[in-house]
């Protein structure tokens, strides 16, 4: 793994690196209107209108096709959704399907003024066209990736992003974005297994997190390409990664 230290009010970092939703992280400790709020989102292949030579084919820039109109176009209805997700705009975003630094720093300059992401962290990993990105209010004090192989194939590391918020009796958090392996085109069982190894990967370092540093609240946040209720859904849970319920806890006991 990779550890770097961040130093000034901007990181993008050129490392190996959720669907929509938004979330409110409240510590007991901390009064009813403290509330670190979270937006996690899939953006879906957001390219920038420049060549770079990774892109996927239909977004290569033409005059006809993929251009800084789209490009500005697809920037703006991403920022009204962060503006409007809840009221005065998350205080962590978490992208996925980010192209690269460029894209950010459009994002921010351009169609999030004002709104105080002053830091940064963005990524991929080699041989990917995207990877993700996280937009913050509050001070990134450390970045790393963690990563999982499959044979000789990476799959997409998490990022590990440590953050001061300064909120009273939550000072720092560490925030994991991830995003794991798809189903599509699935080979039956093998992207099930890939999703267990990047879970695997996290689980083991959540518990030297927590074991160093009990004190400090983990939050992870992404695209675990996985539905809420799959594992209660699914015939015979066939996909035992799947975000289970404290209730089934004991069920996924027997197939994990």
């Amino acid at each position: 793994m990779s550890r770097t230290t961040l130093r000034g009010i901007s990181l993008l970092l050129p490392l190996s690196l959720v669907y929509l939703f938004s979330c409110s992280c409240q510590n007991p400790s901390l009064k009813r209107d403290e509330v670190l709020r979270i937006l996690s989102y899939n953006v879906q292949t957001l390219f920038d209108d420049e060549l770079q030579g990774s892109e996927f084919p239909e977004y290569r820039p033409d005059p006809e096709g993929w251009n800084s109109a789209a490009y500005h176009g697809r920037l703006r209805n991403l920022a009204r959704v962060i503006r409007e997700c809840c009221p005065g705009g998350p205080d962590l975003v978490v992208l996925q399907e980010v192209e690269g630094p460029s894209v950010v720093r459009d994002l921010v300059r351009y169609f999030l003024r004002g709104m105080g992401y002053r830091f940064q962290a963005c990524g991929r990993s080699e041989g990917f066209a995207f990877g993700q990105a996280v937009l913050s209010r509050y001070p990134i004090l450390q970045a790393r990736t963690l990563s999982a192989c499959a044979g000789d194939s990476g799959l997409r590391p998490a990022l590990e992003l440590h953050i001061r918020t300064g909120m009273p009796g939550s000072s720092d958090i560490i925030l994991f974005a991830v995003h794991w392996k798809s189903k599509l085109e699935n080979i039956p069982g093998e992207s099930e297994i890939l999703r267990r190894m990047q879970a695997h990967s996290l689980v083991r370092r959540c518990a030297e997190l927590l074991d160093s540093s009990p004190e400090v609240p983990i939050i992870i946040a992404g695209d675990f390409n996985e539905s809420p209720g799959e594992f209660v859904r699914t015939a015979q849970h066939r996909f035992p990664t799947a975000l289970v319920e404290a209730a089934e806890y004991e069920a996924w006991l027997q197939v994990a």
